[in-house]
């Protein structure tokens, strides 16, 4: 059974509610914001019918910026992820299972859809040295010399860094779509350090840099690997 069958939208019934709120609040009844989004999303569902997914996404989001319908934002993630844009996707499903909460409708099939989408999305990994050059050997295999940037899986992976002075050995918990940044080198031994900023987390532990950032690129998918389904939002 398809996710347009599980899950029965309300979007009609919720567009009517938002439009008496809004004539509610206003003390002025207006349907224009309610029939315009109902125009959108029934365009947009013929865009997606026809594999045309970033109109279909852009209907989608105004639809949802004049509806705020939460089934909406499942379908906005559908199109991303046909485009191969993980990381928009993986924003629109994430934003969708917070409305719909742990137990919503078809919340586990969309919390199987983000792990499936964050295991394609690579981390990235640079390595810089202070100084001399380092030769790097990452999980056990030669992986050449400083500067250094490679994309890994996410996961647990051990880099050794050595002739930029005391050689460094690091274990790097890399989570999917995050951009690891590592200084190694001869440095003045300290005490742990950290340090945390906007979108960034730093970590000093014996002279060894490492920077976190978990804004990055979007990973490429081919266009169609997923069977493509959207919400039908009546």
């Amino acid at each position: 059974m398809s996710l347009r069958s599980i899950v029965i939208g309300v979007l009609l019934c919720g567009f009517a509610a938002n439009a008496g709120a809004q004539a509610e609040s206003s003390g002025v009844f207006s349907k224009a914001p309610d029939e315009e989004a109902r125009r959108l999303y029934k365009a947009g569902s013929e865009r997606f019918d026809a594999r045309d997914f970033t109109n279909a996404a852009t209907m989608f989001q105004h639809a949802y910026e004049l509806s705020h319908r939460k089934e909406l934002l499942y379908n906005i993630g559908v199109c991303h992820r046909e485009l191969g844009e993980l990381e928009p996707a993986l924003d629109s499903f994430r934003q969708y299972l917070a409305f719909a909460g742990p137990d919503g409708n078809n919340a586990e099939a969309v919390r199987q859809q983000i792990a499936d989408l964050e295991r394609l999305v690579p981390a990235k990994l640079e390595v810089h040295s202070r100084g001399k050059t380092a030769h790097l050997t990452l999980d056990g295999t030669a992986a050449g010399n400083t500067p250094f940037a490679t994309t890994l899986p996410a996961g647990t992976h051990v880099l050794v860094a050595s002739g930029a002075g005391p050689e460094d050995r690091l274990s790097l918990a890399l989570v999917a779509g995050e951009r690891r940044l590592v200084e190694v080198g001869r440095a003045p031994r300290t005490k742990l350090w950290v340090g945390v900023g906007v979108g960034a987390a730093v970590l000093v532990i014996a002279g060894v840099v490492t920077v976190s950032i978990l804004a990055t690129r979007p990973a490429e998918l081919h266009p169609g690997t997923l069977d493509p389904q959207i919400i039908n939002v009546r």
